[in-house]
């Protein structure tokens, strides 16, 4: 399974919400029940002001292993 689109979200950092947008894209491939993924992100994240600085873009990227119940 291939996949991409946006993400949108709010980031709490005490008590305070932070905004935060970007893309993803990944891919899954399942052998049986055992799933196996990638993901890549890119975001803009606000949370940054809580430590007064300015807010940036961050890339992340993940590994994902799981089981199909």
């Amino acid at each position: 399974r291939y996949y991409a689109g946006g993400r949108l979200g709010i980031i709490s950092r005490s008590g305070n919400g932070y905004p935060t947008a970007g893309i993803e894209c990944g891919i899954d491939y399942t052998i049986g029940r055992l799933v196996l993924g990638l993901r890549a992100t890119r975001d803009k994240r606000g949370d940054f002001k809580f430590y007064n600085e300015e807010p940036e873009m961050r890339n992340s990227g993940f590994v994902k292993i799981g089981w199909k119940l």
